[in-house]
């Protein structure tokens, strides 16, 4: 969140501030590592969170190196990831950018495929903006359209902490004869789950 105040610009509201950079990804991770910074310049820590067309993340990546590099605290929230809008061609597949997120120093990447594993996701992420010792995050989402139900979460509440490792969106089961063994996240779990009903061990 960000000040919105004219009179005072370290009062802080809870309706935070849009700022719009138009097609700009070196100066969005430019932005996004002075607001995640504002905590160790300015004593007031902020919560800013940058959304990014996911392809288009190495554009910027030298900025957001050294945003990572100077501790800056931040969620990167990019869509779409893989080839989820295929017709618009090879130049718009973010085919690279999970690497780039795995691989960031500072950064923890998350790839959720259902709305409950975002909530936690996002939740977890925000939390550690905010704490020392923390880190920022990349969270690289679809815009495949997806079945929810597909999450089977146990209704009891306990049981769905115990089984906290869907973050991960990990899914086993178990058969007699194990055709295929696989691990799968974000927008192939569709896929996945088509194969498990084939016969497969997802």
């Amino acid at each position: 969140m960000l000040p919105t105040s004219t009179t005072d610009p370290r009062a802080a509201t809870s309706a935070g501030q849009h700022v719009e950079l138009g097609i700009a990804e070196n100066n969005l991770f430019l932005v996004l590592a002075a607001f995640g910074l504002a905590g160790d310049l300015f004593g007031e820590r902020l919560f800013p969170i940058g959304t990014v067309y996911d392809p288009f993340i190495a554009r910027g990546l030298d900025a957001l190196n050294y945003a990572c590099y100077q501790d800056a605290r931040f969620m990167l929230v990019a869509t779409p990831s893989g080839v989820t809008l295929g017709p618009e061609g090879g130049a718009h597949q973010s085919v690279v950018t999970p690497s780039i997120g795995i691989e960031q120093p500072g950064c923890v990447a998350w790839e959720p495929a259902f709305g409950q594993d975002f909530e936690w996701a996002f939740c977890h992420a925000l939390s550690r903006l905010g704490r020392p010792g923390g880190e920022s995050a990349y969270l690289r989402l679809t815009t495949r359209p997806l079945e929810q139900s597909l999450c089977a979460l146990p209704e009891d509440d306990e049981a769905v902490v115990t089984t906290d490792i869907n973050l991960a969106n990990v899914r086993k089961r178990r058969r007699e004869v194990p055709l295929v063994r696989e691990a799968r996240l974000g927008l192939l779990a569709r896929e996945a789950n088509r194969l498990a009903e084939e016969g497969g061990d997802a």
